[in-house]
Parts: structure tokens; sequence; C-alpha cells
């Protein structure tokens, strides 16, 4: 799994925020809606995780957009542990989430 995160203390490149801007602008849609303005954003991702895939040498179906860090932890927790090995428990201390995991083993 690779992890990308431009992290709160890091500024973003000048060609990333303008292709941000741009496309927060003018691609503003729903990706999963049926209209045309959902459409448009829905083809935008599409091309977006092919680049991705095809610069990582992956397919585009093993790459998956976050909203953020915590959605991103617990989209690595769930893809790394069969159901049965969890729960997770979250804790919030300040500003950052953390995630605390105990492992069950089967029978316990």
């Amino acid at each position: 799994m690779i992890y990308m995160d431009n992290a709160a203390t890091t500024r973003m490149s000048e060609s990333v925020i303008n292709t941000v801007t741009r496309y927060m602008n003018e691609v503003y849609g729903n990706p999963s809606s049926l209209h045309s303005v959902g459409q448009i954003a829905a083809e935008a991702l599409f091309e977006a995780r092919h680049t991705i895939a095809d610069c990582l040498g992956c397919k585009a179906r093993e790459i998956y957009f976050t909203s953020g860090g915590s959605e991103a932890d617990n989209q690595a927790i769930f893809s790394g542990f069969p159901q049965k090995s969890l729960p997770i428990f979250a804790h919030s201390c300040g500003s950052f989430s953390r995630i605390v995991i105990r492992i069950s083993m089967a029978g316990e």
C-alpha cells in the first residue's frame, strides 16, 4: 500500500493548487450522480484514477481516494484485517485522530 498525504505542515506545489482550484470551480458535481454535472465529475475521477495507476504500475481499481487522514487510516485498517479480527477503537486527542487496534483471535 502506498499512502500519499500532503500533510498539514507541507505546502502544496503551485501546479497542484491550480489544478485543484480548476477542478473545484469547473468539475464540482457529485461523481455518483446521474445528472450531467455529476457525470463530468465521474469521468474526471475515472481519468485521475487511471493516470495514477499508470504512474504506479498498478490497476485503476486498486486506487482509492479519501477525504482525509482518518478516513484513509480506517480504509487501510479495514482492508488489511479480516472482519473477525476487529474491533477497532478510535480515540481523538487534540486535533489529531488516534486509532488504536485490538486484534482479537477467533474463539477468544
